[in-house]
């Protein structure tokens, strides 16, 4: 018998593989689980990735950011790392500093306009990609569509870091005036919540379809039964009442369902208007809540309410020579505060909606030539292998499919076993070389990269044991004390697991896990800094959070009692 022999571990884009020992090892990397805590598919690498790290360069370059010139992304046994490495140089940090101050005031002083035009611009690029039926498309043009969606992303990219680095910025100013007036962060965002975005009008629509299924009574029974979610969309469809409903979900999907399942940064998942069972689950969690008395309306007055109040408050301990700066800075604070959960819907939803639908057709062909055993195979070849799968199909489909059944049937297999092995084997939250200190904005207030964090880091690295005890501390992410039974989901697939009450224990949260915190009573994550989506979320929402404790998942245990002091930031396991 003749021995298998496996190769050396190929990376999900051979050109981002990490290259340890040939210069990757004099950079800071860190696993980057709050944007893909699944192993990354070599589709996802080769375009989102590919302008994740493109966009960093570009807005560095464009704004001027001081301390560090974007973040490199690669990966490593089939995870995602960031690496940045910071601008040391102090001249050189003094002259982009001089540029980087007025871009920002000319950009927030311009809010509307800058923000406004470049929302446009994601609009007009990513909707019509998304919304195109792509089923009618040769080959040729198929490969053209995607080629449009991949230059879509690349600058949808650069428009998502330009305006995060003023929003983040103009955020952290506001957080420093706040304390000079002894207000820490969790009670500056409470002057800064409440306003309308795309996230809140997805979490509106659902609630209006629960509302509208509570009030056709044939809908009604068959969502509050305990049949299968997808049993129960084909039983719904098939009366008067409720294709009636089903319209109206229809017509919510056409607006807001070109989100993935996942909301991660990688294009192998469905999108809800591929899966709607997704929206339906979310609904008929909703329902109890409504018939308890809860309603979606009041929740979001109330939040306005307790908004202005704070400002009130605030402006109540004001001196005399800090009130106009106040009155100017406030609505600029609040802008850059909603924008970090606005901009997901067309620079990255959407925009990712397009490569996803453009390379499951393609799938769908080369599978139906036997060129792939089934379509989401696709995702497990990069973006120019299936652009080449699809030209040579566009002259001569019939002949293709003998040879790049040759090429492709044994990669995805190779690469399928490399990403059964990733999941299994995370590998090391860092790598390489750990800085003294993190200032880049981003890392800092996006992914939670504080010194705290940097400290244990260089103690795992050096082979200390550190002890995790009954207490957790995390950032004070949403205030407010609660105790429960915790609930670890660590998939977007395990939200039905969720019981009214339960609090979340999760590594991350993305835009697709929105809809599931009207049904928690607080949330911990391993992941993320005060801007990460849990805690804008949470504080949304009203209930506690304590975020970025890189340790919450593996600690507690499904169904231990904790408490969480969202307000000190604090976790204990009872």
């Amino acid at each position: 018998m003749v021995e298998k022999v496996m190769p050396e571990k190929e990376e999900p884009d051979v050109l981002r593989g990490m290259r340890l020992g040939f210069g990757d090892e004099n950079i800071f990397w860190f696993r980057d689980d709050l944007h893909n805590p699944y192993p990354i598919s070599p589709f996802g690498m080769s375009t989102i990735q590919r302008a994740h790290m493109w966009g960093f360069a570009l807005a560095a370059e464009e704004t001027q950011l001081p301390p560090s010139r974007g973040a490199l992304v690669k990966t490593h046994n089939g995870r995602v790392y960031l690496g940045f490495v910071p601008i040391t140089d102090p001249q050189e940090i003094g002259k982009r500093a001089e540029e980087f101050g007025p871009y920002i005031q000319n950009s927030i002083g311009s809010w509307d306009t800058y923000y406004g035009g470049a929302m446009k611009e994601g609009e007009e690029l990513t909707v019509p990609l998304a919304k195109a039926d792509v089923s009618k498309l040769t080959y040729g043009e198929l490969a053209d569509h995607l080629r449009k969606g991949q230059r879509a992303n690349l600058r949808c990219f650069h428009l998502h870091f330009n305006t995060m680095y003023v929003a983040d910025t103009v955020y952290m100013g506001g957080e420093e005036f706040a304390m000079k007036y002894g207000v820490e962060e969790k009670d500056y965002t409470k002057m800064l919540k409440g306003f309308e975005t795309k996230g809140l009008a997805t979490d509106r629509g659902q609630f209006q379809l629960s509302k509208s299924a509570l009030a056709k009574p044939e809908v009604m029974a068959l969502l509050e039964g305990d049949e299968p979610i997808e049993a129960v969309m084909k039983k719904v469809q098939e009366s008067a009442e409720g294709q009636a409903w089903w319209k109206e979900v229809l017509q919510y999907l056409d607006e807001f369902g070109h989100r993935s399942t996942a909301a991660v940064l990688d294009a192998n998942f469905p999108t809800w208007y591929e899966d709607p069972g997704v929206v339906t689950e979310n609904i008929r969690n909703i329902m109890p809540r409504i018939k308890g008395g809860w309603d979606f309306e009041e929740e979001h007055e109330n939040t306005i309410k307790l908004r202005e109040e704070a400002v009130q408050e605030f402006r109540n301990k004001l001196k005399p020579e800090d009130k106009e700066a106040f009155e100017q800075g406030l609505p600029q604070w609040q802008n850059a505060y909603a924008f970090n959960e606005d901009h997901w819907f067309f620079f990255e939803q959407m925009c990712w909606a397009s490569l996803h639908y453009s390379a499951i057709e393609a799938g769908r062909r080369f599978a139906k030539l036997g060129i792939l055993e089934e379509p989401e195979d696709v995702f497990y070849l990069t973006y120019d292998e299936i652009l080449e799968g699809l030209d040579s199909c566009e002259d001569a489909p019939d002949v293709a499919g003998y040879p790049f059944s040759h090429l492709f049937k044994p990669l995805v297999a190779q690469r399928k076993a490399r990403s059964k092995q990733a999941e299994e084997e995370k590998g090391d939250p860092f790598l390489g070389v750990l800085p003294d200190k993190v200032d880049d904005p981003i890392a800092i207030k996006v992914f939670g990269l504080t010194d705290f964090v940097i400290d244990k880091a260089r103690k795992e690295m050096a082979g200390e044991t550190v002890e995790v005890g009954k207490k957790i501390k995390g950032f004070p992410g949403a205030p407010g004390v609660v105790e429960g039974a915790a609930r670890v989901v660590t998939d977007h697939k395990e939200f039905p697991r969720l019981k009214a009450g339960d609090i979340l224990v999760c590594p991350y949260t993305s835009t697709a896990w929105t809809p599931i915190f009207p049904k928690i009573k607080g949330v911990v994550t391993d992941s993320g800094g005060m801007l990460t989506h849990a805690a804008i979320t949470a504080r949304e929402y009203g209930i506690p959070a304590v975020v970025g404790t890189w340790v919450a998942t593996t600690t507690i245990k499904d169904g231990d009692i904790i408490r969480i002091d969202g307000t000190n930031g604090v976790v204990e396991i009872k």
